[in-house]
């Protein structure tokens, strides 16, 4: 009996990046910012309760989509819309190269729980901080990104967005930011605006990512799972089944610090 738990939904990371180094605290040369009222980056990727969110930008949450047994959906499942909780401050570890290029970065530490009705699955990290810098294969590689591409799809774009023009969807975020402007009194919020207004047009880069992607897929040791199924909802003896995570994150918004996630958990 196979399983797979689909999960997708917008997540926030704010970081620094290229040519700053990656724990800079607000960028200062690279292509995303701390803006005024903001704290500093920490660089932790967030599947929900969003720090400073972005007025305009997307609204974070990852959750559940699907749930299916063997290749058929399941409806009603316990597990269906649950959120996906990301825990233990993870970030995307490249560290400027010096752990991985650009579009390989692993996300790192990896804990993951998604619970509702009764059914807990978890994902606790495996590795240590050490496997990063010393991969020894085949223990951590597959932890890294695949690297960037292929990019998304006109239809996924349009989905994501709204649009396939990429010039469009910046032209109408900096127009609601200065219609945002225009209502705002408070002086700091007006200087965060102010901000955000003036690094729209400063680089194409950030429009670009918006059609970025990266995926990312691994097994899961059996000494990372655990499984609370008492109704055997996902099948028999998941446990003794391999698991594998399988997703790609991308369509990043630079200006809103965000980042869409799609993937799924397969059991079996």
């Amino acid at each position: 009996m196979a399983a797979s738990i689909d999960f997708s939904g917008w997540f926030q990371a704010r970081f620094a990046t290229d040519p700053d180094i990656f724990n800079h605290p607000r960028g200062a040369n690279g292509w995303t910012f701390a803006f005024a009222g903001e704290p500093d980056f920490d660089r932790v990727i967030r599947f929900a309760n969003p720090v400073a969110p972005r007025i305009r930008g997307p609204q974070v949450g990852v959750s559940v989509t699907n749930v299916a047994v063997d290749g058929a959906a399941v409806p009603g499942h316990p597990l269906a819309g649950a959120q996906v909780e990301l825990q233990g401050g993870p970030k995307f570890e490249g560290h400027n190269g010096q752990i991985a290029r650009p579009g390989h970065e692993p996300v790192f530490p990896l804990n993951v729980t998604v619970a509702a009705g009764g059914v807990t699955v978890q994902i606790q990290e495996w590795l240590a901080a050490a496997d990063l810098r010393n991969p020894p294969p085949p223990v951590s590689a597959p932890r890294y990104g695949q690297g960037l591409g292929p990019p998304l799809t006109d239809p996924e774009l349009q989905t994501l967005i709204g649009t396939t023009d990429l010039d469009a969807f910046r032209a109408a975020r900096k127009q609601a930011l200065q219609n945002e402007l225009a209502q705002t009194i408070d002086p700091a919020a007006r200087t965060n605006l102010q901000q955000r207004i003036g690094e729209m047009d400063n680089t194409d880069l950030p429009r670009d990512a918006l059609a970025f992607r990266v995926r990312y897929g691994f097994p899961v040791p059996t000494n990372a799972r655990s499984i609370t199924d008492p109704g055997g909802t996902l099948g028999a003896n998941p446990l003794g089944q391999p698991w594998r995570m399988e997703w790609w994150m991308g369509c990043w918004d630079a200006d809103a610090m965000c980042g869409f996630i799609n993937g799924s958990l397969k059991i079996g």
